[in-house]
């Protein structure tokens, strides 16, 4: 009887394709990656030409929505879990294809925040044309689970986020929303159990359990290191390429620009600095900081006028003479001094 490599892997082989069968049957899947660390949703609002949100709460792995749209549509999925500020650190974003009547799913099982859990979910959708985009149907896709172990996968190699909380608080490594290590520990006591159970290790089971041991204490600590590395050298190289330095943007640029000494009367403590900026309170804080003892304000009593004005991460511009609105507040004939390869502009503004 025939017993050659293919006859004995042909059950394998049979698995597997039941296996893929729902990958299959399912809808087309659109890429999806994490949201890079300087997203800012105020600033693709307004950059958009239409924009609309969506709230979903559920279980499921998948977001399936049918639209039509002639423009591709930009697309940010939050886990929001009824947080008043979501985690953008588990944000996923994705580039829907233009077309008529199309289906896409979104994996949303890529999202290190993900779990088999409950979830509310905030979608926002940036499409590229005024009109002419609909969206038919968004819901929540029923989890898989052929999808799981990819799913766990991807979590493991998920490098830790570091972000402005880091300095107080790490996030650690998490698989389905479990912390890594009670997902490991198992595998590490399977592997104990083979060991001394196997005769192949007799006489030198001690040995082979202590490098276990040993494995299991290194690897993590060691992919720990590996990932504090690679974000030193990723951000030493924004920092000496006078790049866009991950949330903080331009900040730091900003802020060595306006202590120069061309612009002394700008970092004096009696004329404040007006902030136009969105999102968390990171950039003010950060800019206060640099910028001490200079007041950096984002509010004015009415008839006081800054003298300098930094627009950070704002679509509009105004060039030499125009007016720059920032939300309910207008600067008359203002003058741009610096443009930043973030976006950000610093203004001068005309005293009364």
């Amino acid at each position: 009887m025939y017993t050659g490599p293919v006859r004995r892997f042909l059950p394998f082989l049979i698995v597997g394709c039941l296996w893929c069968i729902p990958a299959l049957s399912a809808a087309a899947s659109v890429s999806v990656s994490l949201a890079p660390e300087e997203l800012n949703l105020g600033q693709r609002m307004a950059a958009s030409a239409a924009h609309a949100v969506v709230r979903l709460s559920g279980r499921g792995d998948a977001i399936a929505m049918r639209y039509s749209s002639p423009a591709p549509i930009d697309c940010v999925v939050l886990i929001t879990d009824g947080k008043a500020v979501p985690d953008l650190s588990t944000a996923l974003v994705a580039t829907l294809p233009l077309g008529k009547d199309l289906t896409i799913d979104l994996n949303v099982s890529a999202s290190p925040g993900w779990s088999l859990g409950t979830h509310e979910y905030r979608v926002f959708f940036f499409s590229h044309a005024s009109d002419g985009t609909t969206m038919e149907r968004v819901t929540l896709v029923p989890a898989s689970f052929w999808r799981l172990p990819v799913a766990a996968l991807r979590h493991l190699f998920t490098s830790e986020p570091y972000l402005p909380a880091s300095y107080h608080r790490l996030k650690g490594y998490r698989i389905l929303g479990v912390a890594a290590p009670l997902v490991l520990l198992p595998v590490v006591i399977l592997l104990l159990i083979l060991t001394l159970a196997l005769r192949r290790f007799r006489g030198r089971r001690l040995a082979a359990c202590l490098m276990i041991l040993a494995l299991g204490f290194l690897l993590p600590s060691a992919r720990f290191s590996l990932d504090l590395l690679a974000f030193a050298g990723r951000h030493l190289t924004m920092w000496y390429g006078d790049a866009p330095y991950e949330q903080a943007g331009s900040a730091y640029a900003i802020a060595e620009f306006l202590q120069s000494a061309n612009y002394e009367r700008a970092t004096s403590a009696v004329s404040p600095i007006y902030l136009c900026s969105e999102g968390t309170s990171y950039i003010p804080s950060l800019l206060t900081y640099l910028l001490s003892p200079t007041r950096v304000v984002q509010k004015l009593p009415e008839g006081q006028t800054p003298v300098m004005l930094i627009a950070f991460q704002q679509p509009q511009t105004a060039k030499e003479g125009q007016a720059f609105q920032c939300g309910d507040r207008v600067f008359n004939n203002v003058k741009p001094l610096r443009s930043f390869a973030d976006g950000s502009v610093v203004y001068s503004v005309p005293q009364p």
